[in-house]
């Protein structure tokens, strides 16, 4: 861990921000974790999951018969708002009616490790940020003045953001491709 990504861990848990799944105890991970398998169980019965990395390069690794899927948890508050700043900076905006290029984001942790974490399968493969439970917003920046809502449809930096209510949608919506 850099020094840099030490304050921002140090930041997020004293103000209570939940980047990734920072700022959880031992149990709520393991619920968290828990819960998003236990999804994917229900959703693709017969796929193979295992947990990938350590922390905060700990992602889900999902197999189906035509697929392979890296999921990165984000645990974030539903009020909040996912801002997308270049394909290495993911931050939380906790206060998306006041927010300005000047506000001082909270940092999604491991995501360029993520972005070039290696997939390692011959099979079509997706990258996929989880958003759990939901948020209000998925954002991201195309230029100095553009912004474009992201939607699970649209892959930016070769990635997918997906709110947890609609991972069965977006499993169908991949593997009919």
């Amino acid at each position: 861990m850099t020094i840099i990504e030490g304050t921002v861990l140090a930041m997020g848990i004293l103000s209570g921000c939940s980047l990734g799944i920072l700022g959880l105890s031992r149990n709520q991970k393991k619920s968290l974790k828990n819960k998003v398998s236990q999804k994917l169980f229900e959703l693709r019965p017969k796929a193979m999951t295992a947990w990938v990395g350590n922390f905060p390069q700990e992602y889900l690794r999902m197999e189906t018969e035509e697929t392979l899927f890296l999921i990165k948890i984000i645990r974030m508050n539903p009020a909040h708002e996912l801002i997308i700043t270049n394909p290495s900076s993911w931050c939380i905006n906790a206060n998306p009616r006041e927010w300005k290029r000047q506000s001082n984001p909270s940092r999604v942790l491991g995501v360029e490790a993520f972005r070039d974490f290696p997939i390692g399968s011959d099979k079509k493969s997706e990258k996929v940020a989880l958003i759990v439970p939901n948020c209000h917003n998925i954002s991201r920046y195309l230029n100095e003045s553009d912004v474009e809502l992201v939607t699970m449809k649209k892959k930016v930096a070769g990635i997918r953001f997906v709110r947890f209510q609609e991972l069965a949608e977006f499993l169908d919506l991949v593997e009919k491709k």
